[in-house]
């Protein structure tokens, strides 16, 4: 739900700005909040969560499951430097 307060804070911005979403499938969220203390995955906050940011539209997006935290670092910054990350405000 934040998107949009950031992109109207960067609207009229000079610099660009790259922004990346990490998002591992639903199923690698889920199976992370069981091994947490929490309850977001039985209150169903976490789908409320999760949608919210696979709905968010241009954005760049990762999956880092399975990847080396270096890996996902490397695709990140390939993303910069193709302009693939660029936020549209």
């Amino acid at each position: 739900d934040d998107l949009p307060a950031y992109r109207e804070a960067l609207a009229g911005c000079d610099a660009a700005t790259h922004f990346v979403v990490l998002l591992p499938s639903r199923e690698v969220v889920l199976e992370r909040e069981r091994e947490r203390p929490t309850e977001w995955h039985r209150a169903g906050k976490l789908d409320a969560v999760y949608g919210g940011f696979a709905r968010w539209t241009g954005v760049a997006v990762v999956d880092p499951d399975g990847l080396a935290p270096r890996l996902v670092a490397d695709r990140v910054m390939a993303l910069a430097a193709e302009g693939g990350a660029l936020l549209s405000v």
